[in-house]
């Protein structure tokens, strides 16, 4: 190992604050489900699903990638005064952007019109498009904390919005049974908390004359590129929940919601190593060892998320039971196909850093494109007869291929060693372990685990062992 271990125990301590902070809070949501699914009929979830799967379109396109940009632009130059132009030409931007939604408040009725064929669920379009702005306002501060490496604080401000997020949840759902609007209240309000929290903690100066011309125009020209891709990866990632509702109807988008809700866990654990990665990628890269260390960073990930996925993969069946309402139950069918597309996703972000390092972001649109081409093609056939379990099923395969896209690219740009034909072997090892054994007894199940957990680890105790001796080590 020829890398200093500093880079790397800065980025496990950013990443462990990160998922720590998150993880318990995101568990208590998870134990929440009994109560939402009690409380909220599949239709009702559906409905609140399919509302959010329309502002989750809307916010990264209004980002237009400038959320990619502020990363990549940050550390172009040293100094402080730099970086608060980049912060400020980033803000002032969003901020003009987050009026975009108040306005199309105008047409609630319009667009609850066109998703449901009535104009009864404006109300909770309204709320929606107000959340939609209140992330595009505090956006900028969040990934100022991020790149300060300041993860206290962005952990802070994280478990107060999901403290929040939990009580409004079981006194919007249960209490005041406001139905398939609970969850988008407390979203809103949370969002709007959000915006407070972030004014108060950041110590940075916003002014008009901070705005850096030539600096917004670099940034629009690395971020264009990207637009397109936002499309895509929301193809990808949430068009299958309107072509359910095309085919199947609001029940199936509530079974394939509660599918997705399974995966929050995992998708915590990938969003707060991710967020430490950013900045410890963009830091290290240009160090003479920075590609082994990538390297054995993103192997112990692998390692680390691929037990997360086969363990609640394998034992949905038993989980899902336990833990809502019979009208739930056949969304055990989704979560491996669920869980391994976090997993090829996490794979995506973690050796993709290459065409970011070398700004050449049409690379990304590639891959995501050729995933959400593949995704709707697979759902036209796959949907009609197959329901939720197919749409789960063509987000793996479209996931997948946009890792490998990415991968190839990745690689032309900024190679490194991955060891990605063993990586994609233990991956679809694991994948039909789960599919095979989801059905067999809890003992069997149980030893089955354990094989796979061994072997996995076997492969990778090498450089296990050597990374947890760097990181014991005083350099």
């Amino acid at each position: 190992m020829g890398y200093s271990a500093k880079n790397i125990k800065e980025f496990v301590k950013g990443s462990g604050i990160l998922v720590a902070s998150n993880i318990i809070l995101k568990a208590i949501q998870f134990f929440l489900l009994p109560l939402y699914t009690n409380y909220l009929s599949p239709s009702e979830l559906g409905v609140s699903d399919s509302i959010t799967s329309f502002t989750s379109f809307l916010f990264p396109l209004l980002v237009m990638a400038f959320d990619s940009a502020f990363s990549a632009f940050f550390y172009e130059e040293d100094g402080k005064e730099y970086q608060t132009r980049v912060f400020n030409t980033v803000f002032f931007f969003l901020a003009v952007q987050g009026l975009i939604p108040v306005i199309m408040i105008l047409g609630s009725g319009f667009i609850s019109q066109v998703l449901f064929g009535t104009a009864k669920y404006s109300l909770g379009i309204t709320l929606a498009l107000f959340s939609v702005s209140t992330n595009l306002w505090y956006l900028s501060f969040a990934l100022l904390t991020r790149m300060e490496n300041r993860m206290r604080t962005f952990a802070l401000i994280n478990v107060s919005s999901s403290t929040t997020m939990i009580l409004l949840n079981i006194l919007f759902v249960s209490v005041l049974k406001w139905g398939y609007m609970a969850l988008l209240a407390s979203s809103c309000i949370v969002n709007v908390l959000q915006v407070a929290l972030y004014l108060i903690t950041c110590k940075v100066s916003i002014r008009r004359s901070y705005i850096d011309k030539p600096l917004f125009g670099k940034m629009f020209r690395y971020a264009v590129p990207l637009i397109p891709m936002t499309v895509s990866t929301w193809i990808l990632n949430m068009s299958d929940r309107y072509m359910l509702l095309y085919f199947c109807g609001e029940a199936e988008v509530g079974i394939y919601g509660i599918g997705g809700r399974f995966i929050t866990v995992l998708s915590v654990v990938i969003s707060g190593i991710s967020t430490a990665y950013t900045s410890f990628a963009f830091k290290s890269h240009r160090d003479e060892a920075a590609k082994e260390m990538f390297a054995d960073v993103v192997k112990l990930l692998f390692v680390f998320l691929a037990g997360i996925c086969a363990t609640v993969a394998l034992f949905g069946k038993e989980i899902i039971y336990l833990m809502t309402s019979s009208e739930y139950h056949s969304s055990y069918l989704l979560l491996p196909s669920m869980m391994f597309s976090q997993l090829a996703y996490a794979l995506y972000t973690f050796t993709g850093y290459g065409i970011a390092f070398k700004k050449k972001p049409k690379y990304y649109f590639y891959s995501v494109t050729a995933g959400a081409v593949i995704n709707v093609v697979l759902n036209v056939f796959l949907l009609p007869e197959m329901g939720a379990v197919g749409a789960a099923f063509t987000t793996l395969i479209g996931t997948v291929l946009m890792f490998a896209i990415s991968y190839y690219y990745s690689q032309k740009l900024y190679p490194c060693h991955y060891g990605i034909i063993k990586i994609s072997l233990i991956f679809i090892m694991l994948y039909m372990i789960s599919i095979l054994f989801r059905e067999t007894i809890l003992p069997i199940k149980i030893g089955i685990w354990f094989v796979a957990a061994a072997g996995t680890i076997g492969i990778y105790y090498p450089t296990i062992k050597a990374v947890i001796v760097s990181l014991r080590s005083k350099n």
